[in-house]
């Protein structure tokens, strides 16, 4: 806010300005916050791959970002139809695992 901005303009302005720093330092400390909690998640993972057991799985790293934005109403049903189609899938899979399963023991 410049000097004249500040004694000859709008009296209201000065409040403007200072809502829009409030604002801006509350995204800022969002944004800090969320590089904090991936270096977390990296870290753990790291970690947890290290001193895991012979044997164990691997933990994975996140295979896409955390979602700030709340999902659209056509992304929701886009998800629900691609987890519908994946429930499809295992189970026509393991039909045909127990089908194969019955042939081979004769019943």
């Amino acid at each position: 806010m410049t000097y004249e901005q500040f004694w000859e303009g709008d009296v209201w302005l000065a409040e403007d300005y200072f809502r829009a720093n409030q604002l801006s330092a509350q995204r800022k400390s969002e944004e800090m916050w969320l590089q904090g909690l991936y270096f977390y998640h990296g870290v753990s993972v790291a970690l947890g791959n290290a001193f895991r057991k012979k044997g164990a799985k691997p933990i994975k790293y996140m295979s896409e970002p955390i979602r700030i934005i709340p999902e659209t109403e056509e992304e929701k049903k886009a998800r629900a139809e691609q987890e519908k189609k994946k429930l499809v899938e295992y189970l026509n899979g393991f039909k045909k695992n127990w089908e194969s399963r019955r042939r081979k023991h004769g019943a």
